[in-house]
């Protein structure tokens, strides 16, 4: 039996090459950088108010997974 390291896909927010991530954990990380990303812009157009930015981060989600 052959221990096998699986495959990596290449996409743009991935970590270097050199750091061998199996594909699922690679596209969800690039999902999450995305959704970090359009919550912060929702955030900041809102007015920066205080709180905890749930219905941000929820927005983004669904922006970025098309939910």
């Amino acid at each position: 039996m052959s221990s096998r390291i699986p495959p990596t896909k290449v996409i743009p927010d991935a970590p270097p090459a050199n750091i061998l991530i199996p594909p699922q954990q690679t596209f969800e990380h690039a999902d999450e950088e995305r959704i970090r990303t359009r919550a912060h812009e929702l955030w900041e157009a809102a007015g920066r108010p205080d709180g905890d930015g749930v219905a941000y981060w929820h927005q983004a989600e669904r922006e970025v997974r098309g939910g």
